[in-house]
């Protein structure tokens, strides 16, 4: 499981991304939710970010498997020996890593 985020984007971009990736579109914006354009979209309950994250997770369930994904891209994560990396990590992670 992933996700695509997309905080500066207008709505028909949304629409978009979210169509051509299959993905369900999770907002507030119930203007948005009503747009025919979208292909799947559900309304996110809660005014606290906690609260909403509960939400999805108690509605759609999705498997759950942390630390698998980079979160500045998105992609798989692989493992890989420290010295490898270790010319890249910054002195206080390469003591503590």
């Amino acid at each position: 499981m992933d996700a695509a985020y997309l905080n500066d984007a207008d709505d028909d971009a949304l629409i978009e991304q979210a169509n051509s990736d299959r993905r369900v579109l999770l907002t507030q914006d119930r203007g948005l939710l009503r747009r025919r354009a979208l292909w799947l979209g559900a309304y996110v309950r809660g005014a606290r970010p906690d609260d909403q994250f509960q939400d999805v997770l108690d509605r759609f369930k999705p498997p759950l498997a942390p630390w698998t994904r980079c979160p500045a891209c998105n992609g798989l994560l692989s493992a890989v020996a420290k010295a490898a990396v270790a010319p890249v990590l910054l002195p206080g992670t390469r003591r503590t890593c």
